[in-house]
């Protein structure tokens, strides 16, 4: 599982170090290839999302199995052309698209989040911001109350 937070820094080309912790769990989930084949597009809240390749294969069938309304539609067109595939270099490192960060509003900083299969990629003041809008009383959510924690 990918777990934790991690404040980061981008390069000057853009590249993102994912931390080693990280990169470890990738190899040992998906192997060395499939483990630094990464997708990476917009997400919800404002953030971006990357999917290690086996993730995004499991995702591409769930969207592509959406019904064809119009909402459904404009959804699959957003989900897809936002879409990059990326591919950890030799030191770990991924170029965000700049298209990307800028929907995000990354600047030179990253708060990288592991939420399970994915990473979520975060403005650090959206991610604060996001932070201190949150609910706490998790509780009262009948699916969340249900868990054998």
């Amino acid at each position: 599982m990918l777990v934790g937070e991690y404040d980061l820094s981008l390069d000057e080309k853009g590249r993102l170090s994912v931390p080693a912790g990280l990169r470890h769990i990738l190899h040992e989930l998906y192997g060395p290839e499939d483990g630094g084949l990464l997708f990476i597009t917009r997400y919800f809240e404002n953030c971006l999302v990357v999917y290690p390749k086996p993730v995004w294969m499991d995702i591409q069938e769930q969207v592509n199995e959406l019904p064809s309304d119009a909402k459904a539609r404009s959804f699959t067109r957003s989900f897809y052309s936002s879409a990059s595939m990326l591919c950890l270099d030799r030191q770990g490192r991924m170029l965000l698209p700049q298209k990307l960060r800028h929907c995000a509003g990354i600047g030179s900083e990253v708060h990288m989040v592991g939420v399970g299969r994915k990473l979520e990629l975060w403005s650090p003041t959206r991610w604060e911001a996001y932070e201190a809008n949150q609910p706490t009383d998790f509780e009262s959510h009948e699916h969340i109350a249900a868990l054998k924690l």
